[in-house]
């Protein structure tokens, strides 16, 4: 079987244009993320004098407020492999916004059930990355460590977490974030309060929808958060 080193990370040319469509503005705030004070401030747009970039496009490690796009678009043959951290509430919720979000379009999704221990959910992992997809995913706040640890070691894959990020995201890990689903795993702390409420698969279709836009158009290595 082939390594999933071998699977190309940059995948734009799979999706169509008008679905990658996607409006960024970056906040003013370290690298290292923002506090939910910070993410509040009226964004500066990129390509600005403040941030002159051409084309316009965030810094890696930055957190971007981000529009979800109008339209799932077709991406048949596009295909992720989720980890799904245990078989809880929050999982399931993420399960199913993203199985509606592949089912209008044509996403090939491939899932991978841990039962919330560690040793599961590095197996879980392990075997999502055997699968050779375009895309890595991970459910909530029960994948972040795994994650975390284990995507600096495959560079040339694509890893999206969805409802949680990592506290220093590599170039090849991309999260989609909003408020109530800001954990950063066991290694630090979440980017304001979790409320497991806040975690609903109307949010996940936005969240997988906005997370595969941004990776498939070329950009990873930020935190992109939903807006209220």
């Amino acid at each position: 079987m082939t390594s999933a080193l071998s699977v190309p990370r940059r995948i734009a040319s799979i999706a169509a244009a008008g679905m990658l469509a996607m409006t960024f503005t970056a906040c003013a705030a370290p690298e290292s993320g923002f506090s939910a004070a910070e993410r509040t401030a009226s964004p500066v747009p990129l390509g600005s004098t403040t941030d002159s970039v051409s084309p316009p496009q965030p810094a890696p490690g930055r957190t971007v407020e981000a529009v979800v796009p109008a339209d799932a678009g077709d991406l048949r043959g596009v295909r992720i492999a989720v980890v799904v951290p245990d078989e809880g509430a929050t999982s399931r919720a993420l399960q199913e916004g993203l199985r509606g979000f592949a089912e209008v379009s044509g996403l090939v999704v491939e899932e991978f059930v841990a039962t919330g221990d560690a040793a599961s959910v590095d197996a879980a992992f392990a075997q999502a990355l055997e699968a050779e997809p375009h895309i890595v995913v991970g459910l909530g706040a029960g994948a972040v460590d795994v994650f975390a640890y284990n995507s600096s070691q495959w560079l040339d894959q694509d890893f999206l977490l969805l409802g949680a990020q990592v506290a220093e995201p590599t170039s090849n890990v991309a999260a989609v974030i909003w408020q109530g689903a800001t954990s950063r795993g066991s290694g630090a702390p979440a980017d304001g309060d979790l409320e497991d409420t806040a975690i609903t698969p109307s949010r996940a279709a936005e969240a997988v929808s906005v997370g595969l836009a941004t990776v498939m158009s070329g950009e990873s290595g930020i935190v992109l958060h939903l807006p209220a």
